[in-house]
């Protein structure tokens, strides 16, 4: 990707073609259809070419050295032998390919054309084979940012090309393109500001070839993964240890570097689900690793219950279940603080936490419907339970989603069908998700209550109603 390379490369472009000009449109054609299709902006700048092909001494003296050592290949030597003048042929079509012009835009969507081994996203034209972009891709990486190429590639990590018009584009294979564009350059012909753009946005995003993490360390976003997914990968295995006791996982967490201390949509956090199950083992390790830092050990949830409190009110509900003492005497040993709630009753019985509950529940929590739709089309149960028996229609109901609210009741018969509420039951069903109580006994419009969302409380209440009146015809 210098100079002699680029001339190498020229000569192999089109050779049979008629012309120069018909050999310069089809190059023009192809980047075309690497940018989006035939109406991509990709023009041709006369003047650029003119200055170009006028101070090009140097480039002149490497193709006659090239020639010299016969280093042009067979297609070249035809060139000749159709009566044009070989390297001048080849040198004009350098100048005028170096001569093109494009957008930002278009160049992003030429960089993910290779992302996509060859397949434009946009227009689906399959203008590479797969195999010729993996050829190409690693020369990006090792030599398409002119002498700093090594320290991108330390740096960076990512396949790029740069060129003196201020652009430099990247390819992250199978994920997509990105192209920035500046028109100040450094000393080696890269764009100071996109060299500095992209190398901040790997500080954020994990997008460098070489990459690695720490266990649930993710510090930065995975473009590659779905919404929510590595937040929620971190707090299933969280939740889940405090859920079922495990210390050693939630040890083996903490070791890696990851915040076991992340608090959910209802600001709940481990130490307020270990204490609420009573395990004290798990309770101790969190303790432990707060290390005296009250804003983790009495941490507030949504209804300003503390662990402290959960675990009190777990051992006045089992007074002979010695796993609640046991943690109100790890907690008060941190100088945790208790909370102002009371006795709050809570539900008997085993609570599910469903492997599609926390994707559900986020998305309420954030009036993600998109996600929603995708999840249920996708055969995902969206009214599952977490660990403290919330369901979607919980969270939506307390922040205040209108809209996911609404798109969760439509889809309550379809979900009390695909349960089995068949005929008379279909109803009692749908009722029974509209009213499901969590492990505080709370339900949806009990939530909107509380929170005073009067257009969530309106919407449940008047589907309630509907619900029992039909329940009653029967």
């Amino acid at each position: 990707m210098i100079n002699a390379g680029a001339i190498m490369s020229v000569s192999m472009v089109f050779p049979n073609a008629e012309t120069r000009k018909d050999r310069l449109e089809n190059v023009m054609d192809v980047w075309r259809k690497l940018s989006g299709g035939p109406n991509a902006p990709i023009g041709y700048d006369h003047e650029t070419y003119v200055s170009e092909s006028a101070t090009a001494d140097r480039n002149w003296c490497l193709a006659y050295m090239m020639k010299e050592s016969n280093s042009f290949p067979r297609c070249f030597t035809t060139i000749e032998e159709r009566g044009m003048k070989a390297i001048e042929e080849t040198l004009e079509l350098y100048f005028q390919t170096c001569s093109l012009t494009s957008t930002c835009d278009a160049m992003g969507i030429m960089a993910a054309t290779l992302a996509n081994g060859g397949f434009c996203p946009l227009s689906g034209e399959k203008v590479f084979d797969p195999e010729h972009v993996r050829s190409v891709l690693p020369l990006m990486l090792t030599c398409g940012m002119y002498d700093y190429s090594g320290q991108w590639a330390y740096d960076v990590g990512v396949p790029a090309k740069s060129g003196v018009g201020g652009c430099v584009f990247m390819t992250l294979p199978n994920v997509g393109g990105f192209s920035v564009w500046s028109p100040r350059l450094d000393s080696v012909g890269n764009s100071v500001r996109a060299v500095h753009a992209c190398t901040e946005l790997v500080k954020h995003v994990g997008i460098h070839n070489f990459e690695v993490f720490s266990g649930l360390n993710h510090t930065k976003m995975n473009i590659e993964a779905p919404r929510y997914a590595e937040l929620l990968e971190k707090e299933t295995k969280i939740f889940s240890a405090a859920t079922f006791g495990d210390a050693n996982e939630m040890q083996s967490i903490h070791n890696s570097g990851a915040d076991i201390f992340i608090a959910d949509y209802d600001r709940r956090t481990a130490l307020h689900i270990a204490a609420s199950e009573g395990h004290a083992d798990v309770v101790s390790c969190l303790c432990n690793a707060a290390n005296g830092d009250q804003a983790k050990i009495s941490a507030q949830d949504r209804w300003t219950g503390t662990p402290l409190g959960d675990a009190i009110r777990g051992s006045m509900k089992h007074p002979n279940k010695k796993g609640f003492q046991d943690c109100v005497e790890v907690l008060n040993g941190a100088g945790a603080k208790n909370d102002d709630r009371g006795d709050v009753k809570t539900k008997e019985g085993e609570i599910k936490n469903e492997a599609d509950a926390a994707m559900a529940l986020t998305a309420a929590a954030n009036g993600d419907v998109g996600t929603l739709v995708h999840m249920a089309a996708s055969g995902a149960n969206i009214f599952a339970q977490d660990y403290d028996a919330r369901t979607a229609l919980h969270l939506a109901s307390s922040n205040g989603q209108v809209e996911a609210l609404k798109y969760l009741i439509a889809q309550m018969p379809h979900s009390a069908v695909v349960k089995g509420g068949q005929g008379h039951n279909e109803f009692e069903e749908m009722l029974s998700l509209l009213t499901a109580e969590d492990r505080f006994l709370g339900t949806p419009i009990m939530d909107a209550d509380r929170e005073s969302h009067a257009n969530c409380w309106k919407i449940l209440h008047q589907f309630t109603d509907q619900l029992k009146r039909k329940i009653d015809a029967r």
